[in-house]
């Protein structure tokens, strides 16, 4: 639903408002009224206001402010919440704990009941917004300047398995409760024992967080002569870091000294162990510092040569925003918040908890505010530093009318990224804690050796079973945060991807004469990242599921997944010369001319390169776990068409499988060698009926993909799979249809 009011309330000041409002329901009713039922019902609401004001102070200027507000309500309730599970036999601390009563989720072998885990969404989000500007004309310099400020507000709640979940198997009513048979038990009937075999229950906190955008901006166009402008500006954007209301925010600050840093037996080990786990406090209440030095300028000009050429040229700087700031919660399932249930203490032979009493010693609280509580384990929390990703962007342009009413264009464009993001594609590329590369070649045997443990006593967590012995890993010790398992992951990567880009476009376009028009667009390019942006959730977070070695991303550095080095697109509009009022057939019959006459065809022709060729290996062997590339020995190219190599597209023999824990030679993507080029032809062939003034019917043929080319799919790019180097797919299909439109 709309409302919208437009009001003049003078020569000088103009008024409107709009709002505008949706419901919608989504998911599965529970119709049957059980509340075991894994039906999850949700309904969502968005409203938006916004108001607008403009002012007229005098013939040279013109102030414009804008106020709105976005409101989005998301429930999303289970007939299974508020159920009371002490019903069923278990335990009132459960309930009394959790936080919110619901069905539990039980699961034994067969089909599992119950409403499954993050069912329940309450989600409220605020969205408040402010803009002004004023735009001063000052002789020849039109001035603007302008700011604007954003709040987000997001409350958010999607706790687990509130009403507990518990999971029933063989083995515990099988001969060996240490193995599973699938002749031997039933996990119907351990659940009858009322013995499983894993369960858990979450004690989860909702969340209400908020964070901001400040920008400002001041542009001065500035007409210097009849041929020449300049435009110059600058402008200031700014993240404000999310905060939390209740200060439930935790991360790690990689710079402090450890909470065990000065215990006698660490630091005789390690004399500055490094590493402390922060929590919110009325004096420092985010997670990571904001980029306020976010400075653009911005320049450019155009120059007109004569009647006939004219000349541009541009220089600047932009930001993108901050993945914090944009998309979910930060950092609040560390430390605020999970029970895992001790079904036996002995491997399974003989029963600890029961489902009366699933929890003997009581429920796990989250630590709070214990930076102790992460030692030994994964620290996985946001990092205190977020700088937005910077473009700089410039170019220069040539454009001449020619003869036969046509304009000439060739145009030089480049780009540079830097500080992009890295990780979430692969999130052992964003864990700070893998172990370096230069303690790689001592080998598995050796890094894996038990040596004396500097932390034995010290840290005391339980499920640290790593770190509770008297002696430890060797490789757990070589790490930047050994008193941590991980540390990062979870909005933790590094924004130190960058990228260039380089092209020349040319462009000509006739403008429509003698029932033809033609827009021809050409452009060799090539990018280079060692990174490549995907824009995940943001522009400039870069998908870095292909990087080897985090550690130097120098040897990551090749053309881009995304570089096309040449492209061609034509497109022309061109009315056949045959029926009235045409060059064939100017005073052909009404019928005849209703048949072969006024008829017009377009069509779009576009030709590209192929894809860069990404080789990965099917069975890669690195310590930490993250991609291992193959060794690049020969040149991979084959001569010959692609239909003729299909099972054979490039010399699978240029490659060999690199040692363990060693980096393939190969590049993140091949320059040399790519993929099959692309060439499509569509095209429409159309006709209007006229019916009566401004009335008429559009006949349509179209086709894509007219020359049934077939469009070859790129090949098998996995160094050790069986179809390595082969092309199993292809598309480019002729497709054929007939349209019709009434227009009025």
């Amino acid at each position: 639903m709309d409302a919208k009011i437009d009001q003049n309330i003078s020569d000088k000041q103009r008024f409107s408002s709009r709002y505008s409002v949706d419901w919608s329901f989504n998911g599965v009713a529970n119709l049957v009224g059980n509340p075991s039922f894994n039906g999850n019902p949700g309904t969502a609401r968005s409203q938006n206001f916004l108001m607008d004001y403009t002012r007229t102070q005098s013939p040279t200027t013109v102030i414009t402010a804008r106020a709105g507000v976005l409101r989005v309500r998301s429930i999303r309730d289970p007939l299974s919440t508020g159920f009371d599970a002490t019903t069923l036999g278990l335990p009132a601390y459960m309930t009394a704990n959790t936080g919110t009563k619901d069905f539990p989720q039980f699961s034994a072998q067969y089909r599992s009941m119950g409403v499954g885990g993050y069912a329940i969404i309450h989600r409220f989000e605020d969205l408040y917004q402010y803009v002004g500007s004023v735009t001063k004309i000052v002789g020849p310099h039109t001035i603007k300047a302008g700011a604007e400020f954003r709040k987000i507000q997001e409350n958010y709640y999607q706790p687990n398995l509130p009403g507990g979940g518990f999971t029933f198997a063989r083995k515990q009513t099988g001969l060996n409760p240490l193995s599973s048979s699938s002749s031997q038990g039933d996990g119907l009937a351990s659940a009858l024992l009322g013995f499983g075999s894993s369960g858990t229950d979450t004690i989860d906190y909702p969340t209400a967080q908020s964070a901001g955008y400040a920008g400002a901006y001041i542009n001065d166009d500035w007409r210097v002569s009849h041929k020449l402008t300049i435009n110059a500006g600058l402008r200031w954007d700014a993240d404000i870091p999310r905060v939390d209301r209740f200060d439930r925010i935790n991360w790690m600050d990689l710079s402090a000294p450890a909470p065990i840093a000065n215990v006698p037996q660490v630091k005789a080990v390690f004399p500055n162990l490094l590493g402390l786990m922060r929590f919110a406090t009325p004096g420092n209440r985010t997670p990571y510092n904001g980029d306020w030095k976010n400075f653009q300028p911005r320049i450019g000009f155009a120059y007109a040569l004569n009647n006939k050429t004219s000349i541009r040229a541009a220089y600047g700087i932009f930001y993108s925003v901050s993945r914090h700031t944009v998309k979910g919660e930060v950092g609040t399932a560390f430390g605020f918040t999970d029970s895992s249930v001790p079904w036996s203490l002995d491997g399974g032979f003989t029963q600890y908890a029961t489902f009366a009493n699933p929890w003997p010693a009581g429920l796990t609280f989250p630590p709070g505010r214990d930076a102790s509580a992460f030692l030994g384990q994964d620290a996985g929390t946001p990092l205190p530093y977020d700088r937005n990703p910077q473009y700089q962007q410039w170019n220069f342009s040539i454009q001449r009318e020619v003869p036969g009413h046509g304009v000439v264009e060739v145009n030089y464009s480049a780009s540079k990224g830097t500080r992009l993001y890295l990780g979430d594609a692969n999130d052992a590329v964003a864990q700070l804690n893998n172990l370096a590369p230069m303690y790689w070649g001592i080998g598995v045997d050796d890094l894996s050796a038990l040596v004396p443990n500097p932390f034995y006593g010290v840290i005391t967590n339980p499920t640290a079973t790593d770190y509770n012995g008297r002696t430890i890993q060797l490789n757990l010790l070589l790490r930047r945060f050994p008193e941590y398992g991980g540390v990062g992951g979870y909005r933790a990567e590094p924004n130190i991807g960058d990228s260039s880009y380089q092209s020349v476009q040319i462009k000509y376009e006739k403008r429509f004469s003698q029932g033809l028009s033609v827009v021809a667009h050409y452009t060799f390019s090539k990018m280079i990242s060692d990174s490549d942006e995907a824009g995940s959730d943001v522009e400039g977070f870069a998908v870095a599921g292909s990087i080897q070695n985090l550690f130097n991303l120098r040897q990551e550095r090749s053309v881009s997944g995304f570089n096309r080095p040449q492209r061609v697109v034509v497109s022309f509009d061109y009315q056949l010369p045959v029926g009235r009022g045409r060059a064939f057939g100017k005073s052909m019959n009404r019928i005849l001319d209703g048949v072969i006459g006024g008829w017009e065809l377009s069509s779009i022709i576009s030709a590209q390169s192929g894809a860069p060729l990404q080789i990965t290996l099917a069975n890669g062997n690195m310590w930490d776990g993250s991609v291992q590339r193959p060794n690049l020995v020969g040149n991979p190219s084959m001569p010959g068409p692609v239909s003729g190599k299909l099972n054979n597209y490039f010399n699978v023999n240029a490659f060999t499988t690199p040692d363990d824990f060693t980096f393939g030679s190969a590049p993140r993507y091949l320059s040399t060698y790519r993929g099959p080029a692309l060439v499509n032809e569509d095209a429409t062939l159309s006709k209007n009926f006229n019916i009566r003034e401004r009335k008429y019917v559009q006949l349509r043929l179209e086709a894509y993909a007219v020359s049934n080319t077939p469009q070859w799919g790129s090949p098998n790019t996995s160094f050790g799979g069986s179809t390595f180097g082969q092309i199993t797919s292809a598309g480019g299909n002729r497709t054929l249809q007939v349209a019709a439109k009434f227009y009025y």
